[in-house]
């Protein structure tokens, strides 16, 4: 699973549980070097897919805010 595709269908929560665990076993050091290298390899991949989907979201609130607060109907102070 080191190579995580940017489409993988994992969500922005479970993606960083998976990191956050990846990092638990990383500072165990009870892993040898090459099972090191694949979970930091993982984490990398991890890492780079929450910071897309967090890009993403960013972009969204963007999106929503350009056209400044809405009035919202019904509201009194409209």
């Amino acid at each position: 699973m080191s190579d995580i595709p940017a489409d993988a269908p994992l969500d922005f929560e479970a993606a960083y549980a998976t990191l956050e665990e990846s990092v638990r076993r990383l500072e165990s050091g009870t892993l040898n070097l090459d099972e090191a290298m694949t979970e930091y390899e993982r984490g990398v991949a991890l890492s780079s897919r929450c910071s897309q989907l967090l890009e993403a979201a960013e972009q969204r609130v963007s999106q929503i805010v350009v056209g400044g607060p809405q009035p919202i109907p019904g509201d009194p102070g409209e």
